[in-house]
């Protein structure tokens, strides 16, 4: 299987490098085809990665080859039509798609010494893109995994893509229901939840210091749809009404650091919400496991928006208690007052009021059984496993 990405391993997609985990477990041979290029994290995987070049020799000498064979995607009115209108439609990501049209036959051609016999891309941006390309010249299957209900692709290409996809998956009923509506023939869409290591989350055991702070945790990437300016605006509003020993820290790195940081210092927070920066994920896990609650405030913006945030089920899975917003896909994983708390999007007031009626460790905590047993099932089917049973069907 050649598994396409865009960069390849990503700290904000860990459910990416435990799909590959998982698939390799169940015998499959993955290779990586990364869009971007080799980095020092790449020395601690063992599957074998096809990175992408900065040099412009080497991918010009490719586009010569692939000409000379008559094999250049390049040379297809169907490449530069599809790309040009994903950039009049989204202009922002012109030079993005540029480099794509440059690395198109290189990324090829590197495909093609692979031999596998199937292709995977998650998210529907430019990599899923090239892998439609890449996949159609090969004339090998592809499968496609969708995240969420915004796509960067204008109605043509985006159907053009679903439809040639061999399979195609997605992690919530609500996203699978959105892309089935917008195929023009009937088409069933799987629903396979994100990658999850569920035995090891499953047994690690938490252990909550009994200090008598009241410890919040969120995890993310620092970008505007996650929401944690409305949880710092919301600590901040109510400041005073908070014990003093509540703690907040947030993991995760990202643009909106600067912002965060103004809007911790405006509030006087900085004895009591800590932004711990980028983290290795074991470490991330453990302190989910020692946190009293986590806290994923999403919002939905006009061009991005969450599916299921994957710590939400690395949470249930730990029995931490989770307030989180009705986004996406993430009411079918967590029913207010059963398996976890739900406040609106962007309400500070209504998260904070929230935050304070869950310090109340026995409110909180009486989600944690129902939590952790909706999280087990959900993720126990997993894409590696709907693979297999397809090559075995």
């Amino acid at each position: 299987m050649i598994y396409a990405v865009t960069d390849y391993p990503c700290y904000s997609e860990t459910f990416v490098t435990e799909e590959i985990r998982q698939l390799r477990a169940e015998g499959v041979e993955v290779s990586v085809c990364n869009f971007t290029w080799a980095k020092p994290a790449q020395r601690e995987r063992e599957e074998r990665i096809l990175n992408n070049t900065k040099h412009l020799g080497v991918l010009l000498k490719a586009i010569a080859k692939a000409v000379r064979n008559r094999q250049s995607l390049l040379g297809r009115i169907e490449t530069w039509t599809m790309v040009w209108d994903c950039i009049r439609h989204t202009p922002a990501f012109t030079f993005k798609y540029l480099f794509l049209l440059l690395s198109l036959d290189y990324k090829a051609q590197q495909v093609a010494t692979e031999g596998k016999v199937e292709m995977v891309s998650h998210f529907l941006f430019k990599t899923t893109l090239a892998t439609y390309f890449i996949a159609q010249q090969a004339g090998i299957p592809y499968h496609i995994r969708l995240h969420t209900k915004i796509s960067l692709y204008p109605i043509n290409v985006l159907v053009n893509v679903l439809q040639a996809a061999e399979t195609i998956s997605a992690e919530s009923r609500d996203v699978a229901v959105f892309y089935e509506a917008i195929l023009p023939t009937h088409r069933s869409i799987n629903v396979v939840r994100q990658s999850v290591n569920l035995p090891n989350l499953t047994s690690i055991q938490p252990k909550r210091p009994e200090n008598g702070i009241f410890h919040i945790i969120a995890v993310g990437r620092l970008v505007e749809k996650k929401g944690f300016h409305v949880l710092v605006h919301a600590l901040g509003l109510r400041r005073a009404e908070f014990s003093g020993k509540l703690r907040c820290t947030i993991y995760g790195e990202g643009p909106m650091r600067n912002q965060l940081t103004r809007l911790i210092n405006h509030y006087h927070l900085t004895d009591r919400v800590t932004l711990a920066g980028k983290t290795k994920h074991s470490d991330v896990l453990t302190q989910i496991s020692e946190a009293d609650l986590l806290v994923a405030p999403s919002i939905s913006l006009t061009h991005d928006i969450d599916g299921i945030p994957t710590v939400l089920a690395e949470a249930m899975l730990q029995k931490t208690p989770v307030v989180t917003t009705a986004i996406g896909g993430i009411l079918e994983l967590i029913t207010d007052g059963e398996t976890g708390f739900i406040v609106n999007a962007n309400d500070a007031e209504a998260l904070a009021d929230r935050l304070l009626s869950l310090q109340d460790a026995a409110l909180r905590n009486r989600v944690i059984p129902a939590a952790f047993q909706k999280a087990s099932f959900e993720y126990t089917h997993t894409f590696a496993t709907e693979f297999r049973n397809v090559v075995v069907a």
